[in-house]
């Protein structure tokens, strides 16, 4: 049985950026998530995909796609606008590297110190920074 293949699904490098894919706290299906929306996103940086097209690509169910919408969200690296509470969702890439760019660049520095690279330690930084952002910009 042939795999019937979406028209709308254009080919395209997924770009998954270094403050992702650095990030032990996000899920690897949560990162290749991001990579779509990535290429999907219009020149507004907005993306319309809805879990249905977004399985048609990754094959992930409807479930795993919406908790791996939340992490992308909660960690802010993606942002949701759902205008007068309709169906239709737009997905925009957030400033993410304002917020995870100095942890990349001091894992980065570690790296040359191998034994001082502690994954405890890269994971409380991500969620540390996360929590600055929260709390100086108010976020819920």
């Amino acid at each position: 049985m042939e795999t019937e293949i979406n028209p709308s699904i254009r080919p395209g490098l997924l770009t998954i950026p270094i403050e992702l894919v650095m990030n032990p706290n996000i899920p690897e299906s949560s990162k290749t998530l991001f990579g779509v929306f990535n290429l999907y996103k219009n020149k507004t940086g907005g993306c319309w995909a809805s879990n249905s097209f977004l399985f048609s690509i990754l094959r992930h169910n409807e479930r795993t796609i919406t908790r791996n919408i939340k992490i992308l969200s909660d960690w802010h690296y993606i942002k949701i606008e759902n205008k007068n509470r309709s169906n239709k969702r737009r997905i925009f890439i957030c400033g993410y590297q304002e917020i995870y760019g100095d942890i990349c660049d001091k894992i980065y520095d570690t790296r040359r110190n191998p034994e001082k690279l502690d994954n405890e330690f890269v994971k409380s930084e991500f969620l540390r920074l996360k929590n600055e952002f929260i709390k100086k910009n108010d976020c819920i």
